[in-house]
């Protein structure tokens, strides 16, 4: 991953660049991506939810007619109503969940498009590297050596 300000290379995905500072990610909480997630996730089950409810209602309506419990014209009735709740609020919840895949698609791609500018890279010309200082050693090349006797006065 690169940063986008800067260019510099980052080991590991952050949320602010190293060297620069720049945002690189965009908090779920700024950008409404996990509250999109959500809503999906929960759509999804309502979908799920009403579909179970009003068929189960339909077939109970049904099986209530075989045994005589209920009228057979009012028990088409309502199966019939039944089923028309059933397409027309699949349908809605339906078309709301694309709608919310196309605000998640935009909100992904603005993203992508900031994600790699590079109009600040190439400003300057790459300057050259100097070459290494000479080398000094080690710490410990630089402190273990030999040491001399003390002398005692009179010796």
């Amino acid at each position: 991953m690169y940063c986008h300000s800067c260019g510099v290379q980052l080991l590991q995905a952050l949320s602010y660049c190293n060297r620069c500072g720049a945002r690189l990610k965009i908090p779920s909480s700024i950008d409404g991506s996990g509250s999109v997630e959500r809503a999906r996730d929960n759509i999804i089950w309502s979908i799920v939810g009403t579909t179970i409810t009003l068929l189960g209602m339909s077939l109970g309506t049904l099986v209530l007619i075989k045994n005589g419990s209920i009228d057979e014209p009012l028990g088409h009735v309502f199966v019939v109503l039944s089923f028309v709740a059933f397409v027309l609020v699949e349908g809605l919840l339906l078309w709301r969940l694309v709608s919310l895949s196309n605000v998640a698609k935009r909100i992904d791609q603005e993203y992508r498009s900031n994600e790699f500018r590079t109009e600040g890279l190439h400003g300057s010309p790459a300057a050259e590297l100097s070459p290494p200082p000479n080398s000094i050693g080690s710490v410990t090349e630089q402190t273990t050596r030999s040491f001399d006797k003390a002398y005692k006065a009179g010796e």
